[in-house]
């Protein structure tokens, strides 16, 4: 594996491991307080919640978005989308990752005004399954293994 696959590959784990497996929870009603660390495992593919919950802390996993985002650029940037898997699975990849930036500074504007009530979005594991289906249909296209139409 070259150094640039290598680098791309270790995008989508950092992504994992901070949007989904590992953070902190957090509130910025007062100024930053951390309030406590999180493991999660078994990951979760979808978390939502969509007003209130339980969870009435802010959490990190932003964190592992903007690596999962580094990692679509960088996609963009050095590969050729040239199946319609891949441009399918980047498009999806991308709205996710788009949501998720949305709710999450949306979050942080209700804690800051001290409206939070628990609101998140969370689907790391998802973006992760995208993000490995992109990198493998991208080695595929390299060895001449795609079957999809241009």
């Amino acid at each position: 594996m070259k150094k640039q696959n290598i680098f791309i590959f270790s995008l989508l784990i950092l992504g994992l491991l901070f949007s989904a497996t590992m953070g902190f929870k957090f509130n910025l009603t007062n100024g930053f307080e951390l309030k406590d660390w999180w493991i999660s495992i078994p990951l979760q593919i979808f978390d939502f919640a969509g007003q209130s919950s339980n969870e009435l802390a802010l959490n990190s996993q932003l964190i592992g978005y903007v690596f999962y985002l580094i990692f679509g650029l960088v996609s963009l940037k050095t590969r050729n989308i040239q199946s319609n898997t891949s441009k399918f699975l980047l498009a999806a990849f991308f709205v996710l990752v788009g949501l998720v930036f949305i709710s999450d500074f949306y979050s942080f504007y209700l804690d800051i005004n001290r409206e939070f009530r628990g609101r998140h979005f969370g689907v790391g594991l998802l973006v992760f399954l995208l993000g490995l289906g992109i990198h493998f249909d991208f080695q595929k296209l390299r060895s001449g293994a795609s079957i999809d139409s241009k």
